[in-house]
């Protein structure tokens, strides 16, 4: 059986399983009893309906008193009724209504919501588990959960990282609404602080997730003082961070652009700032996080390598909270509260660089005195704002807004009287004519770029065992880019001429979603998910002009190019459903399909992607898992440099080029050896379709108009294992994660390498990541992080062919009358990288909330790890062979921050 037929009956199977036959039921009854023997009763029913009972006598007692009313009601609903706690099912035949004793136990729905005690914070993924069932649900990413649980009494014990363990002991009769309120661990004397654990790597059903907590975050060691998402998960096995200090995520042999970024269910493009020094993501905004790499449950879509679901904080709805801090580079105030108490409330937080306020007055300082002055600024804002409203207790609105702008700008002048431009139309033998026209310029570069995602969200609690969530969203990233030169000639000390040039090249992307996601609990085995999404994409790919005007013009007017490329647009949609089965109480299977649709330029691209996990529980000690999950994405980055730059492009498919396809299988083994102590080992493969890359010598500096000539189209291969060891109790916490792993790409086309296999250039064969942190007392704790990992490839030529006499020993310009030999594609292998960083924190409780100081130290060994080479051709006997020399730009760093929290 094919794996999409499998799902498709999997998925069908639990509504198979749950039909029930007609009712019967056709007659309506009228009761009026207080403490009336159930006998009595009965004979009354009998009366207004006609049937007789059959049961035997030992079955119920007649004179057992019963209060019971009811008015109209059907006759099943009233028998239910009557019964709720005697466990005696009834069946029709006939004239008569056969009573027996019921041979299963009932089971009925528990629901609500968890949230923290104190600010009514919803908690996501907050565990509950019933040990007398064996049966154990967790929140959605609204707080929201459901279990189905049996008749009578159940303990149950409710569970967050980071809050006291709650257990209850509740009598179960019919379907009830329970909701639960944590208290945070730090408020509890006598419990140890938990929360810098990841995730419960043993009873989670879905290998290759992971769940990180924002405290974790805040306390990890930071370039500059600045607290990183990205750069803590560039920390997890089978993630690597590719260039020195990116905060990109390359995730198992992916590329840069296969990864979803989603903040409150929308997608951000560009979640990099300082062109990917650091992420856009505000850790102060953030609630949870759930990152996948490898096993995705069918609701996503749309990226081939990784997911990072983001939630942000919904804000405290019963007294005023936040906190203001100052950094190296930048600083950051959060705050959050009612507007009307436990009805309305908010959350508000704002964070920028300084940059430009410290390093353009030190530049115009050191340039006073010099005739040539280069000055750059850059600085980089980003605002979190969501408001909550509580409707009623099943109903909410949420309105958030995300927003980020980076700004980098660069002037230069020259007024150097040595400048010369040479004239070779002059014919003068009796003056030096390099001294007769001199030149003086202005250029100022500017380099803009952002995002704006805006999401309405409505969360309705439908039933006890439906959950709906549905959002209206707009998401737009922009870039724009100006150049201004003016040039100014003089001749014997005259202005005799002078030019300016007027560059504006922008591009961007920007979309409109409809999207509603539901939760159905529909019995104690099955969590079915499903929904539908509809994004509207309008692709902007280039608006560029560049005007050219002269004193020699003669009053023309300007010389102006255009270079606009009509926008394009595209329409995808997708539908998914999904179901969480517990087949027993140590197997748990998870199938789903994806479905998606998109259309441009008159294409139309169709997928089903099955999606299959599975658990199984030996003990409470040791799991395995399993996974398969085929993916598609419909969109690629283009980009000419191995950072990110603000003029990379997104494109959409086309006619020429098809989506990108992705096919993985992993799984692995989970084994906690003892309280406090979790170890992991994952394996996977991977194939992959349809990548682009840009051809042998192909640039983008060139026109965006014919960018699908510049690229081609090939496969790629990545498989490996991933080994962690972490420990989630007591004062000292952390983990240690090895990866051992392969990432090879090849083109049969024959543009790239001629067609044979080569390593990606972020092939990485070992990488090791060591977390450390211990907490001395509540007024001092520490952190480290050390990385190891394979350098990263590069294409370097393996020798230059010379037209011109060199002499041996010579350094030769590699421009110029040399052709240059390349054997293969990312030939060269740049040195192995490590790092260590080191952080401490001092707390200290003031009257209106605490105060901490951080103190940094990124890279503290110095290790001058390489970011790009520079090649040079230097002619050694009769060949002239290339010269490698690496340039470091991140040396020792030290960094500090002050927080105040109130």
């Amino acid at each position: 059986m094919k794996p999409i037929h499998l799902c498709i009956w999997i998925l069908l199977y639990p509504f198979l399983l749950t039909a029930q036959n007609p009712s019967k039921d056709t007659k309506d009854v009228t009761l009026h009893f207080d403490h009336t023997g159930i006998g009595l009763i009965l004979q009354e029913i009998e009366k207004q309906t006609h049937y007789r009972f059959s049961y035997e006598s030992t079955l119920i007692d007649k004179h057992e008193l019963r209060s019971i009313h009811v008015v109209n009601a059907k006759l099943t609903e009233t028998l239910q009724k009557l019964f709720e706690k005697d466990r005696i099912s009834f069946s029709f035949s006939g004239n008569y209504i056969i009573l027996k004793k019921e041979k299963t136990v009932r089971h009925y729905v528990i629901s609500g919501t968890i949230s923290d005690i104190n600010s009514k914070e919803i908690l996501i993924n907050a565990s509950l588990y019933s040990p007398s069932a064996h049966n154990g649900t967790s929140s959605n990413n609204y707080g929201f959960y459901s279990i189905v649980l049996p008749e009578g009494k159940n303990e149950i014990i409710c569970s967050y990282i980071g809050y006291a363990t709650v257990r209850k002991t509740v009598e179960i009769y019919k379907d009830t609404t329970l909701s639960w309120q944590l208290q945070p661990n730090a408020q509890l004397k006598e419990v140890v602080v938990t929360d810098k654990k990841i995730t419960d790597l043993i009873f989670s059903a879905q290998p290759g997730k992971l769940t990180l907590s924002p405290a974790l975050v805040n306390k990890l060691p930071a370039m500059g003082g600045e607290t990183d998402l990205l750069k803590t998960l560039q920390l997890l096995p089978g993630v690597n961070g590719g260039t020195e200090g990116t905060a990109g995520l390359l995730v198992r042999g992916g590329n840069i652009d296969e990864n979803l970024y989603l903040i409150d269910g929308t997608p951000i493009y560009n979640p990099n700032h300082m062109m990917g020094f650091f992420s856009t993501f505000n850790a102060d905004a953030i609630k949870n996080v759930d990152f996948y790499k490898g096993s995705f449950p069918a609701r996503y879509g749309e990226r081939l390598s990784s997911v990072t679901d983001i939630r942000l904080k919904d804000g405290n709805s019963q007294e005023y909270h936040g906190n203001v801090s100052v950094g190296l580079i930048s600083a950051k105030a959060n705050i959050e509260g009612p507007i009307v108490k436990d009805k309305t409330f908010f959350i508000l937080s704002a964070r920028r660089t300084y940059l430009d306020l410290i390093t353009t007055p030190a530049q115009w300082i050191m340039n006073r005195k010099k005739e040539e002055k280069n000055i750059s600024g850059y600085n980089f804002t980003d605002i979190n704002a969501k408001i909550t409203h509580k409707l009623n207790e099943r109903n909410r609105l949420q309105l958030s807004l995300y927003w980020n702008y980076d700004i980098l700008s660069i002037k230069t002048t020259n007024n150097s009287s040595n400048n010369f431009y040479y004239d070779n139309t002059v014919q003068n033998t009796t003056t030096d004519v390099t001294n007769l026209y001199k030149i003086k310029y202005k250029d100022h570069s500017v380099m803009k770029w952002g995002n704006l995602v805006a999401t309405l969200n409505w969360n309705n609690q439908i039933s006890n065992r439906i959950y709906n969530n549905t959002s209206i969203s707009y998401n737009r990233y922009n870039s724009l880019t100006t150049y201004d030169n003016q040039d100014y000639f003089e001749y014997n000390g005259s202005v005799e001429r002078d030019a300016k040039t007027n560059s504006r090249f922008q591009s961007g992307i920007s979309d409109w979603s409809l999207k509603s996601d539901f939760n159905y609990y529909l019995n104690y085995r099955n969590r079915i998910h499903f929904g539908a999404n509809y994004t509207l994409h309008t692709f902007k790919p280039e608006v560029s002009r560049t005007r050219t005007a002269s004193s020699e013009n003669n009053g023309n007017k300007p010389n102006e190019t255009h270079g606009d490329v009509n926008q394009i647009i595209g329409h995808e949609t997708s539908l998914y459903a999904e179901d969480e089965i517990d087949l027993t109480r140590k197997l748990i299977f998870n199938p789903g399909l994806h479905f998606s649709w998109f259309r441009v330029q008159g294409k139309n691209y169709t997928s089903l992607q099955p999606r299959l996990s599975a658990r199984y529980l030996i003990n409470n000690k040791i799991s395995l898992k399993a996974s398969y999950a085929e993916m598609k994405q419909y969109i690629h980055l283009l980009s000419y440099s191995y950072i990110n730059m603000p003029n990379d492009l997104w494109v959409p498919v086309t006619r020429k080029i098809r989506p990108m396809t992705s096919r993985q299988v992993s799984g692995g083994i989970y084994y906690r050896p003892f309280k406090g102590w979790e170890f992991s080992v994952e394996g996977y493969y991977k194939v992959m379709h349809n990548l682009i890359e840009y051809t042998n010598g192909a640039s983008f500096f060139s026109k965006f108009s014919n960018w699908e000539n510049k690229v081609a189209m090939g496969n790629g291969k990545a498989y490996g294992a991933e080994f962690m060891l972490q420990k989630t109790l007591g004062k000292t916490t952390g983990w240690i994660g090895y990866t051992l792993s392969w990432s090879n790409r090849q083109f049969p086309g024959g543009e790239i390498n001629y067609g044979q296999v080569y390593p990606d250039r972020y092939d990485c064969r070992h990488a090791i990541n060591i977390v450390m942190m211990h907490k001395f007392s509540e007024r001092f704790d520490i952190s480290a992080s050390w990385v190891f990992h394979s350098g990263s490839r590069l294409t370097v030529p393996t020798e230059y062919f010379s037209t011109s006499g060199v002499l041996p020993g010579e350094i030769v310009n590699t421009h110029q009358s040399n052709i240059p030999y390349i054997s293969s594609r990312n030939n060269y292998q740049l040195p192995n990288y490590h790092r260590l960083d080191l952080s401490c924190n001092f707390h200290k409780k003031k009257k209106r909330g605490i105060a901490t100081w951080s103190i940094y130290i990124y890279n503290a060994y110095n290790k001058l790890n390489p970011v790009y080479v520079n090649v040079e051709a230097q002619k050694n006997t009769d060949v002239i062979k290339p010269i490698i020399k690496g340039t470091c730009i991140f040396p020792i760093i030290p960094g500090f921050s002050y927080t105040f929290t109130f």
